[in-house]
């Protein structure tokens, strides 16, 4: 799955197509498109059990064994 994360973000969710049961682990990529080149890779979270998206503040909370990622977009908050 791929979705955009502000003016120049992309996240991307890697699953197993052939297996992926509600609960699984996902792996995540957060990417900058930013660059005229290429995206740049900024994060990988992997792990990932739950996500919680807040459509108020575009705040985007990803739960793993290591704790939370928080994935911000400013222009939204303010």
């Amino acid at each position: 799955m791929l979705e955009t994360v502000g003016p120049s973000g992309l996240l991307l969710t890697a699953t197993n197509v052939a297996h992926d049961p509600v609960g699984d682990p996902q792996s995540y990529q957060l990417l900058d498109t930013a660059g005229a080149s290429r995206p740049r890779l900024l994060a990988t979270i992997l792990g990932v059990k739950q996500r919680l998206p807040n459509p108020y503040t575009g705040t985007l909370f990803l739960l793993n064994d290591d704790g939370v990622t928080v994935i911000r977009q400013p222009r939204i908050e303010k």
